[in-house]
């Protein structure tokens, strides 16, 4: 609350107005303020009083809250601040006598210059904001246990375990293990596929049949890195080649054509769970955007339909890992399939699907899905997402023929 202080001699507060006009008539400095002027107090501490009446002097001063101005002063206000300053109406150095009138109150609004821009070609700031915002990154960073950086049995068994597989050394039997269940942890997941020599003799020895199931366990090792893990399929997709194309024992291989040659012709050893731990791996690497186009490219889904109509019972569980891959990046757009991609071949006749030389072919998959899924649930969901995205994109062909 501000105070008001009251002067004991009423003569002099009486006398204040005509010594203000005087002195504003005369262009003469007003007198310091007495001891017995009237003052505001906007708190307790005394220091910080001042006058009622504002005291003007050559210079511009802020006028304070509460302040009377004395007619006749050069006052102006800061339209950016809305601070109003005072000073007495005379002429200062290096002004034109007629520039300095009197201005009533109310009018004596001036605009204060302010700093000119450096630079004045710097652009609106509307022009300095992209048209566009960077792309939506979903995935955040991935933290670290606690313990990580620690002698844990986690971490500990991860590092020796990584050690192994990329030496060659150890029992990689267990080493494959170990990293199986540490890879379905976000965080280790994403550690190994920042490994690219890691993966490349992980992608050797999943698709190495002769070596005592090491191909089932370094398949699931993969499977379980890159399900759910947007993280690690970025970091894949920097050395997609080297996972697709690895180096195995000196000689650059081909990883479909590996996994397609173990299972053109199977035998009694064949094991229907490690072609569902490969199926898996391959679900999670081609939801990474150039595995997936190489994929295809690479004849990828006739080997799919290929593994698909192997005969057996023992066999279903692959074929729902199939119905699974092919869903999930081709025909169930809620679960991250893009749509469109597959399938862009006609649908074909029975007849035409039984023979060899077409039996592979795209438009043979609804002949494969009712031979072998019968009425199934999983292969009527499967048999109706696949009629409608090849009725979409054959009506996509023809318009774009047209």
């Amino acid at each position: 609350m501000v105070h008001i202080s009251k002067s004991a001699v009423g003569l002099a507060c009486l006398c204040l107005p005509l010594l203000s006009r005087a002195v504003a008539a005369q262009a003469s400095p007003l007198p310091s303020p007495s001891a017995d002027t009237e003052l505001i107090c906007p708190t307790s501490n005394p220091s910080e009083c001042y006058p009622r009446l504002f005291q003007p002097t050559k210079d511009f001063q802020t006028i304070k809250e509460g302040q009377d101005i004395p007619p006749g002063l050069h006052v102006r206000m800061n339209i950016y601040t809305g601070e109003k300053e005072a000073r007495l109406n005379i002429p200062m150095d290096g002004e034109d006598n007629e520039a300095v009138i009197e201005v009533p109150l109310e009018q004596a609004v001036v605009v204060v210059p302010q700093p000119e821009e450096v630079n004045s070609d710097k652009p609106a700031l509307r022009d300095q904001v992209p048209q566009k915002p960077p792309a939506y990154e979903a995935v955040g960073k991935v933290q670290p246990p606690k313990d990580f950086e620690g002698s844990s049995t986690d971490s500990e068994n991860f590092r020796q375990a990584v050690n192994s597989i990329k030496s060659g050394s150890g029992d990689i039997s267990s080493a494959l293990e170990n990293l199986s269940e540490l890879s379905h942890d976000i965080f280790y997941g994403s550690e190994l596929a920042k490994d690219s020599v890691l993966f490349e003799k992980l992608a050797c020895l999943m698709t190495n049949p002769k070596t005592a199931g090491h191909d089932h366990k370094a398949a699931s090792v993969i499977g379980s890195a890159t399900q759910n893990n947007p993280t690690s399929l970025n970091e894949i997709g920097k050395f997609w080649k080297q996972m697709l194309y690895p180096t195995c024992d000196g000689a650059q291989q081909d990883l479909l054509e590996r996994l397609r040659t173990t299972y053109t012709n199977v035998s009694p050893d064949s094991s229907p769970a490690t072609l569902k731990a490969q199926i898996l791996a391959l679900n999670g690497l081609i939801k990474e955007s150039s595995i997936r186009n190489d994929f295809l490219a690479n004849k990828g889904m006739p080997f799919l339909l290929q593994v698909f109509s192997l005969e057996g019972p023992e066999w279903n569980p692959v074929r729902v890992k199939v119905a699974q891959l092919v869903m999930d990046n081709f025909l169930d757009e809620s679960m991250g399939a893009e749509l469109g991609i597959w399938p862009t071949q006609p649908l074909l006749e029975n007849k035409l699907c039984e023979g060899h030389d077409r039996s592979l072919e795209d438009g043979c998959w609804e002949h494969r899905i009712q031979k072998f899924g019968g009425k199934q649930t999983w292969a009527k969901e499967f048999l109706k997402n696949l009629k409608e995205q090849r009725t979409k994109n054959a009506d996509s062909v023809k318009d774009r023929e047209l």
